[in-house]
């Protein structure tokens, strides 16, 4: 499986065979283990002050495990301020630790992005190749430097 299938099947439907599949699934929260290194955490609900705590501990176990995480809130209808302030913890912890994330952004995401003028600062793509993409740049980017 390419990643390019992924972008266009939903991840429920990832092929057994292929060895990608789901390390944990919540309600509201599915995580699938999309490459050797890599973790995607599908988030199905409005991201606020209630799913954040969850979201925060699925994410602070995952970095712990994982060297590259992505997270899917094209599903999220809605996406409160709290994600600014987890997003800047994100950044925080990938330029102190050996660890790199990628976000597929909602249309309510990159709404608040805006109002809040924070469009560059953090790594929001459109797919899961795009955010693939992304983290592939950020790893390079770190071997440069």
């Amino acid at each position: 499986m390419n990643l390019n299938d992924l972008d266009h099947a939903p991840i429920d439907f990832v092929d057994p065979s292929t060895q990608l599949g789901p390390i944990v699934d919540t309600q509201g929260f599915a995580a699938w283990r999309i490459a050797p290194s890599t973790v995607l955490i599908q988030v199905d609900v409005d991201l606020d002050k209630l799913s954040a705590p969850e979201l925060r501990e699925l994410l602070d176990s995952y970095a712990a495990e994982w060297s590259r995480v992505i997270l899917d809130l094209s599903n999220s209808l809605f996406v409160g301020a709290v994600c600014l302030e987890l997003f800047a913890e994100l950044n925080s912890r990938s330029r102190a630790h050996d660890f790199q994330w990628s976000v597929i952004g909602s249309h309510p995401l990159r709404r608040l992005l805006r109002a809040a003028r924070a469009e560059e600062e953090f790594p929001v793509t459109n797919s899961v190749e795009g955010a693939m993409r992304a983290l592939d740049e950020a790893e390079q980017s770190l071997e440069a430097s």
